[in-house]
This record gives C-alpha cells, sequence and structure tokens, in this order.
C-alpha cells in the first residue's frame, strides 16, 4: 500500500475514483459510486489547499456526491456537494492557475 505520505498518492486515488465512476456509468452498481467519492474525499484529505489540482478534486467530488443524490434522494449528498463546489470556488483566486478571467 502507497504510504499516504507519498506525493502522487492523491493523483493514483484520484484516477482510481474516475474508474470506478465509469464502471458505475457503465453498471449502474451504487458500490461502484460509493467506492469512487470515498476515494475522492481521500484526495480531498491528502491535497494541500494551495495545490493547484484542489479545486478540480472538489469538483469530481462533488460531481459524484450530486449523481449520488440523484439516485438516492438523500438532501446530505446535495448538501455535500454544494458545500465542496462552494469551497472549490474559494480555492479558485485570481492567481490560481485554473481561474478563468472573470466575465465583463
Amino acid at each position: 500500500m502507497t504510504d499516504d505520505r507519498h506525493p502522487t498518492l492523491p493523483r493514483f486515488l484520484s484516477d482510481l475514483g474516475s474508474s470506478l465512476a465509469a464502471r458505475f456509468a457503465r453498471l449502474g452498481e451504487l458500490v461502484y459510486l460509493d467506492n469512487t467519492i470515498s476515494n475522492q474525499q481521500k484526495t480531498v484529505a491528502l491535497t494541500e489547499d494551495r495545490h493547484p489540482n484542489m479545486p478540480g478534486r472538489l469538483c469530481n467530488l462533488s460531481g459524484s456526491q450530486e449523481i449520488r443524490f440523484h439516485r438516492l434522494d438523500q438532501l446530505t449528498d446535495l448538501e455535500d456537494a454544494i458545500s465542496n463546489q462552494q469551497k472549490a470556488v474559494e480555492f479558485t483566486v485570481d492567481k490560481h492557475p485554473n481561474s478563468l478571467p472573470l466575465e465583463s
């Protein structure tokens, strides 16, 4: 098992989450979506707030939580999704490499 302090572990977990999400999309089995969310949550937990990939990782997690909300109709999933979207916005500051220019 890769040590939690390994610098590439968050990327590996993110990739695993993406593969599990694809399996869920194909098979529709909730266990794959639950595992996707679990891996994405660990990815976020292991990513430093200032890391340039943090907003994207939060958005990936949020998207999976929203999918589970639509599947199970549990309001906590939607609340978690919104919270993670808000965090992604907060982490995306003007000088962040993933920031988009403001629309006029």
